[in-house]
């Protein structure tokens, strides 16, 4: 309906949502094409927020698939614009600054069947939203794989990691 409206902020939104919910049932490139869409749209029509927010997912795309320094650049692209915002702050209003769509893309293809919980050395360089991806995409790995007690495991880390947030 969007895209008949040629509604672009409603359709930059919308790939950032669809990128979460693709990541969260593991089609991983299916997810980083939605949050590039968007961040292209969001860029060309200036909403900032769809494209920080994308960003910020295609970070948590990479911890989970473990690419760790592309992670950090999605970081770093959404840290650098939020300081920027908070040190120039000369009026009751805050401007958005322009999007920047040059995250660097890692060599090679990704570890799709490695999640990051499977490397315990970099289980610290995530948050509870990547956890609970991470514990669902197990799951569901593992019910491809038709091992239940797998795909149980995973779903449980990822409810105990919901039950311990303040606001999921």
């Amino acid at each position: 309906m969007a895209e008949r409206l040629g509604d672009m902020t409603t359709i930059s939104w919308v790939d950032m949502a669809s990128g979460v919910f693709e990541m969260g049932k593991c089609g991983w490139t299916t997810s980083g094409t939605h949050f590039r869409r968007s961040m292209q749209v969001a860029d060309q029509f200036g909403e900032r927020k769809n494209w920080e927010t994308s960003m910020s997912s295609l970070g948590n795309l990479k911890r989970v698939e473990g690419l760790f320094e592309p992670a950090k650049a999605c970081s770093d692209a959404t840290l650098a614009p939020a300081r920027d915002r908070i040190s120039a702050i000369p009026s009751p209003g805050r401007k958005w600054p322009p999007a920047r769509s040059d995250v660097p893309e890692p060599a090679g293809q990704s570890p799709h069947g490695l999640p990051h919980s499977e490397r315990p050395q970099e289980k610290g360089d995530t948050n509870d939203n990547s956890n609970v991806v991470d514990g669902y995409a197990r799951s569901r790995l593992a019910l491809v794989d038709g091992d239940l007690t797998k795909a149980r495991a995973g779903l449980n880390d990822a409810i105990a990691v919901v039950r311990g947030m303040s606001r999921p």
